[in-house]
């Protein structure tokens, strides 16, 4: 298997440019890329783990040494002097030791703080491997910039990036572009592109440097559309647009992409907004598929004058995630006489319902109808019980206090099958149809007290509740509540015992009110085991927390936000503001034990605070893993000095962004766990 870039693809046929003078251009003689190199994707993930292995090196030589010690051609070693810097520029781990910049660590803190370029880091690495590498400098495009200076040159910003030569011919690499993606790919696309796919985004001062058969002009680089490497997965001769600026004919604009995945569109006004006075852009927008094998076609209606952005994204079938493919420019010159936003499928399905109701005729002595089943969905007439006790919902829906409060005027659509207020039982569907979303509930473990989450989307509601098994001999009723007018329904309650792994969740929307008994009600069965969320990280064995973080409650503010952030990438944390019960002392003892890892965070505040010293020493008694935090430039040299003394340090104090200070105290944790499990 070769080497190739995530995109495939017949080069074009030699002879004059026809077509889009980027993507229907091709590579010049000299140029070389991946596709021609025959490395398997299970050798690449072995030099992948080589490298996150590699300890800390003073001198280059030293570490290129290290990184090519596995590497058994040219091709490899530089690919693997690629890697090493997406690894490090997405953890820096940070060293209390100053670092020349003729050093690995120096320079790459240099490029951190921008002093120096990532093209210039891998013409370093390259020069101490023996690899010939210059640095060739031009326009980048990236359909994330939104600099001012990027707005005025089309998109596009001054950057660096590298041209290598291998076995006699030219590749071209770029480090620093390849760090937008959010995880490192493996192959990546911007090593050794394509030329044709690299001058998408990249155009030379130099325009020898472009590796093409024939050059483009730099007004046919401005002019091609802002794309990302999916966009290269899309059938090309299905592709009509291949300009970034794309004009409406009579109001509307209409492109069309080869493909058979789902495609996803937003609209944004000019300055990026996608809700503007009281018009909704993304209901301006329409996907049709075409009668073409292969094609869908994008209908943009804007509602005024003036410029807009439409980005689209690919959605991955297997994982159900968006992959950004493009971004035009749709310029309307002209308003269409109808630039009403286009109707969606529900409001279709509801005035088709509104048109029924009124030829049908019903009293409530007859015998309701059953109306017919739908496909898209099952449903049952059984009424729902509690695993302990024969007693139906109903029953213990009628007895709550609340009851009489709650409306159940749901408004059915043409897949929801209405139900008559005289029926024996509530109407129980197992399946949500497009009026009524579930976001699945999440909790973090299964243990005693473990807090579970609810979000849903049911319109046309006046009060939700949801049941959760309660006791043996019955349900608790947990409401729900909405900050947007009834739309969406959030809340939250804790799980009584351990036991409850076996028991059942049961959603209700539209409880019993006055005579209309059980008029709706939807059930989503669900066991508490399936409620565990994906992201969680494995726990040390013996251990029900990844940290405790101790702090000064004078940096409360900056650590709720350092454990709403742990809690989203995976970690259980434990923080006294949420865990506390008994007495304060057994508390905090209660955390130390259960964590794997303790956080402190210090500042002269935790130094002179006598509970702050008792969890620190009791931590360090305990032989827990510590990863300080610098919250002030105070830095102690008493009795904390000596419990952290030669302990790396995350430093929340320095300027900078507080995201890169969460990424460099993840990868501390990281490094702190894969140390207990071994």
């Amino acid at each position: 298997m070769g080497l190739v870039c995530s995109t495939g693809g017949e080069l074009p046929i030699s002879g004059p440019v026809v077509g889009c003078p980027v993507c229907d251009n091709r590579p010049s003689e000299q140029a070389t890329w991946a596709g021609q190199f025959q490395v398997s994707q299970e050798r690449l993930q072995h030099l992948a783990r080589w490298n996150e292995q590699a300890p800390f090196f003073s001198t280059f030589e030293g570490l290129v040494d290290y990184l090519t010690g596995q590497t058994t051609s040219d091709v490899e070693r530089f690919w693997v002097l690629f890697h090493w810097i997406q690894l490090e520029c997405r953890r820096h781990e940070q060293t209390h030791k100053p670092q020349s910049e003729d050093s690995p660590w120096g320079f790459l803190r240099a490029v951190q703080n921008g002093t120096r370029s990532h093209a210039e880091l891998y013409k370093k690495l390259c020069r101490t491997a023996r690899l010939k590498c210059k640095i060739v400098s031009g326009l980048c495009k990236s359909i994330a910039d939104t600099s001012e200076e990027a707005s005025v040159t089309g998109g596009a910003s001054k950057s660096s990036w590298n041209e290598v030569t291998i076995n006699g011919r030219r590749g071209l690499v770029d480090c620093r572009l390849e760090l937008d993606f959010e995880q490192i790919r493996i192959p990546p696309f911007y090593f050794l592109s394509q030329p044709t796919h690299f001058t998408t985004a990249h155009f030379p001062d130099n325009r020898s440097h472009q590796l093409l058969e024939v050059n483009i002009t730099l007004e046919q680089f401005q002019g091609h559309v802002n794309c990302f490497p999916h966009f290269f997965d899309l059938e090309k001769d299905a592709i009509e647009n291949h300009s970034g600026d794309v004009s409406t004919n009579d109001g509307i604009a209409v492109l069309k992409l080869g493909t058979t995945k789902p495609v996803k569109c937003c609209l944004q006004s000019s300055d990026r907004i996608t809700v503007q006075s009281r018009f909704d852009l993304s209901k301006h927008v329409k996907q049709l598929r075409t009668s073409v094998d292969g094609q869908v076609a994008i209908i943009v209606r804007p509602p005024f004058l003036g410029r807009y952005k439409l980005k689209v994204w690919l959605q991955d079938e297997k994982s159900d995630t968006l992959l950004p493919v493009c971004r035009y420019t749709i310029v309307c010159g002209k308003v269409a006489k109808d630039c009403s936003p286009f109707k969606s499928d529900a409001e279709s399905h509801q005035r088709t319902y509104q048109r029924k109701k009124k030829n049908r005729t019903s009293t409530s002595s007859q015998e309701p109808t059953k109306p017919t089943r739908p496909s898209s969905i099952t449903w049952s007439d059984e009424p729902v019980s509690s695993p302990g006790k024969s007693r139906s919902v109903r029953t213990r829906l009628q007895e709550d206090k609340y009851s009489d409060q709650v409306s159940s005027e749901v408004a059915p659509t043409e897949n929801m099958p209405p139900v008559e207020g005289n029926a024996d039982y509530p109407k129980t569907y197992k399946a949500w149809t497009r009026e009524c979303v579930l976001y699945r509930p999440k909790a973090r473990t299964l243990s005693k007290g473990a807090l579970v989450k609810f979000k849903l989307a049911v319109p046309h509601i006046n009060r939700l509740a949801v049941l959760l098994p309660f006791s043996e001999d019955g349900y608790k009723k947990v409401p729900l509540k909405s900050r947007d007018g009834g739309t969406t329904w959030k809340g939250k309650a804790r799980v009584p015992n351990g036991d409850d792994a076996e028991r059942r969740y049961v959603f209700v929307v539209g409880t019993p009110n006055g005579t209309t008994e059980g008029q709706y009600l939807l059930e989503y069965d669900i066991e508490l085991h399936d409620l565990r969320d994906s992201r969680l990280k494995p726990l040390p064995d013996g251990f029900t927390y990844h940290i405790m973080i101790s702090y000064s409650w004078a940096q409360q503010e900056v650590i709720i936000k350092v454990k709403e952030h742990l809690n989203k990438v995976g970690y259980r944390v434990w923080l006294d503001k949420d865990e506390m019960g008994g007495t304060m002392l057994e508390s905090m003892a209660r955390g130390v034990r259960s964590s794997a890892i303790v956080i402190i965070a210090f500042s002269e505040d935790y130094v002179i605070s006598d509970n702050c010293k008792r969890e620190a020493n009791f931590a360090s008694d305990q032989k827990r893993e510590i990863v300080p935090l610098k919250m002030t430039t105070y830095y102690p040299d008493n009795w904390l000095g000596m419990l952290i003394s030669g302990k790396y340090y995350v430093d929340f104090s320095s300027p900078g962004p507080l995201v890169d200070k969460l990424k460099e105290l993840e990868f501390q944790i990281e490094n702190r766990l894969k140390k207990l499990a071994q």
